[in-house]
């Protein structure tokens, strides 16, 4: 039986390399930023165990809740930890959070590491269920990208090709990352999203701390007019489209876009690029994903009420007139208390992606 230091805590820092950048400590720390919350780690002494958490006050009261980062960043267990020992550490969690005054906690699995939302179906009082599918596509080195799309999608990447468009994926700087932001906004502004969806300079200050991890793709029309740019994560093995800003009236933009992100993924030997999904489950937006070739895969979220009574009161009050959150009109959302207004974060119908809610109107 392997031996694993049992102490869970949170922590300010992940102490071993977490499996997907979601995990990490810059990332998430972006994200509270932006939502409004701290980032912390929930592990043991060497990281065989970890959860990145999200820990927002409710206002009007003394408690918190927490999620993991909007994204992927699920529940990492090491595959040398044993069942026995993972039901310890998740046991071990459960408690830190009760003492930490958290009274539900909202989870979203990597579709790209199924095995974490498989493992996490076992532990007690969480309740994990797909919320949609999702497209990841395979840039292994012996895969012919181009051939793996379908034909309307090959066409609209050679249309871009033949008009003139060029891509680029460059290290993300100042520069880069300011004429991001002002074609992001612009696309926002043009599909009349709501305010989540506008990210002020700090946010992207913060995700410049991942460095060599963060990407900035961007398409140049034949005058050299940026017409797209679209944010990239980057893990070992897989690369992520984050954010898309683009000019839909340039016929191709989006395909090309896309298409050569696959092809600069292939050649610096990454194996696979994970497009995400669509604003519902297999909508028009995921099958354009789809088009590129990729395969469906599951996304799967948690529920865990920590403390069933205290939820039960907030609850209870947000039912009875006095919203505490102003965050979504969907009877499905959790945790409940939150649910009034407009949908912000938190929905077990989330998919992942910052911008997905709108997405499809600036990517179709």
């Amino acid at each position: 039986m392997s031996q694993h230091p049992s102490t869970v805590t949170l922590k300010d820092f992940c102490p071993s390399p977490p499996p997907t950048i979601y995990a990490t400590e810059q990332y998430g720390v972006a994200t509270a930023t932006h939502f409004g919350g701290t980032w912390k780690y929930l592990s043991n002494e060497d990281g065989s165990w970890g959860i990145p958490l999200v820990i927002r006050a409710i206002p009007g009261t003394s408690m918190f809740d927490a999620m993991t980062p909007y994204g992927y960043g699920g529940i990492h267990v090491h595959d040398s930890l044993t069942e026995a020992e993972a039901q310890r550490l998740w046991a071990d969690s459960v408690s830190v959070l009760a003492q930490s005054n958290i009274v539900s906690v909202f989870f979203r699995f990597p579709p790209f590491i199924p095995a974490e939302a498989g493992r996490a179906i076992q532990f007690p009082d969480l309740s994990v269920e797909r919320a949609s599918s999702t497209i990841l596509v395979n840039t292994s080195e012996n895969v012919d990208i181009m051939s793996s799309l379908t034909a309307k999608c090959r066409k609209q990447v050679r249309r871009g090709q033949r008009d003139g468009l060029v891509v680029t994926v460059l290290a993300a700087e100042e520069d880069n990352l300011r004429e991001f932001r002002k074609l992001y906004i612009a696309s926002m502004d043009r599909i009349d999203a709501k305010n989540e969806y506008y990210f002020n300079e700090n946010y992207f200050d913060e995700l410049r701390l991942l460095g060599e991890r963060l990407r900035v793709s961007q398409v140049h029309d034949s005058a050299g007019h940026l017409v797209a740019s679209s944010l990239v994560l980057l893990d070992d093995d897989v690369a992520h489209l984050h954010l898309v800003g683009a000019d839909n009236e340039v016929r191709g933009v989006n395909n090309i876009r896309i298409w050569a992100l696959l092809d600069w993924s292939q050649k610096h030997g990454i194996r696979s690029v994970h497009l995400g999904g669509g604003v519902r489950d297999r909508d028009s937006l995921f099958s354009f994903k789809q088009s590129f070739g990729g395969e469906a895969v599951d996304f799967h979220v948690g529920k865990l009420v920590v403390d069933q009574s205290k939820y039960s009161a907030l609850t209870s009050r947000m039912q009875g007139g006095a919203n505490l959150i102003q965050e979504s009109d969907d009877s499905s959302f959790f945790p409940a208390y939150r649910r009034a207004g407009n949908r912000l974060i938190g929905s077990e119908k989330g998919n992942g992606h910052l911008s997905q809610q709108d997405m499809r109107k600036v990517e179709e």
